[in-house]
């Protein structure tokens, strides 16, 4: 059963106090944060997106084929993810396969735990289309 506005609100509101205060690194919480994210929406990450894809010169942290693509980065980097827009955008191009007939996400993600971007290279290249801080996605969790 899908869930309500309000439940996913709320479950937001609690993902984002905890989250929004983590100061560790990237390598030891990455993917947590992605399950529980997920989770917050009812959805059950394991079903629908995979860790670790390798490409060339590294792996995307997370892609949900065809939806989106996530990068993540320690939260001291959390006011340059202009500086790693460049690599999601690259693993993005990439994540593409013409012979399986999978078009790249929709979507990518630039996220440093508290704050992330979301950007629609296929449609609006060049600049994210949303900004924000971890603490202010439950009013705008419409965005994910």
């Amino acid at each position: 059963m899908a869930l309500t506005g309000e439940e996913i609100r709320s479950r937001l509101g609690d993902f984002a106090a905890k989250w929004s205060v983590y100061e560790g690194t990237e390598r030891s919480e990455a993917q947590t944060f992605l399950n529980q994210l997920f989770a917050c929406y009812g959805t059950d990450r394991e079903e629908v997106a995979t860790f670790e894809e390798p490409q060339q010169g590294g792996f995307i942290d997370l892609i949900w084929p065809r939806v989106c693509l996530f990068e993540m980065k320690r939260p001291a980097e959390a006011n340059r993810l202009i500086v790693h827009r460049g690599q999601a955008l690259q693993y993005w191009a990439q994540s593409a396969d013409p012979e399986r007939n999978i078009a790249a996400p929709t979507y990518v993600v630039v996220c440093a735990f508290k704050k992330l971007e979301i950007l629609q290279p296929g449609l609006f290249p060049g600049k994210p289309r949303l900004e924000l801080d971890l603490i202010e996605l439950p009013d705008r969790y419409e965005a994910l």
